[in-house]
């Protein structure tokens, strides 16, 4: 019951950043790294997939407030890495111009929430040092943005 929670708070959390960050877009560049991550193979008893694949249903609710801010048809997933938890939205019928600006506001301004969010399922799941990676695609399934965060 704690970990519904604390999952539902923090995506709540989420959604507002994102809020935030969709009505202060970012004046300059960051010198942001655009290029995709890969994910490792995940052996069958990764404690990871086991988190996303007992919890799918409370994940892509707690997903619920943020995909209503990404336009019609939008999209979250959960893949797992090693020692790794990664978010993947993918935007629906959303205009793209200046989202990669926005979205650096909303991740630096979320950075809190998922180092949290990287403390508290890692304790779930007896990782001491769970990454959390958020990534972002638009409606075309291009590659828009991703950043990790580690909790601790």
């Amino acid at each position: 019951m704690l970990k519904k929670v604390i999952i539902l708070t923090l995506s709540m959390m989420l959604a507002l950043a994102f809020a935030v960050g969709c009505s202060n877009p970012a004046e300059e560049e960051n010198g942001y790294d655009n290029g995709e991550t890969t994910t490792q193979d995940v052996a069958v008893d990764n404690p990871v997939q086991t988190f996303i694949d007992e919890n799918r249903g409370d994940l892509e609710a707690a997903s619920a407030p943020l995909l209503a801010t990404m336009g019609d048809g939008a999209t979250v997933d959960f893949e797992a890495g090693i020692d790794e938890f990664i978010y993947v939205y993918t935007y629906g019928d959303f205009p793209s111009e200046g989202l990669i600006e926005i979205l650096e506001v909303v991740l630096d301004t979320s950075a809190g929430v998922y180092e949290l969010l990287a403390t508290e399922m890692g304790n779930e799941m007896g990782i001491d040092d769970l990454v959390v990676t958020v990534r972002y695609y638009d409606a075309d399934g291009d590659f828009l943005i991703a950043e990790s965060f580690s909790g601790r």
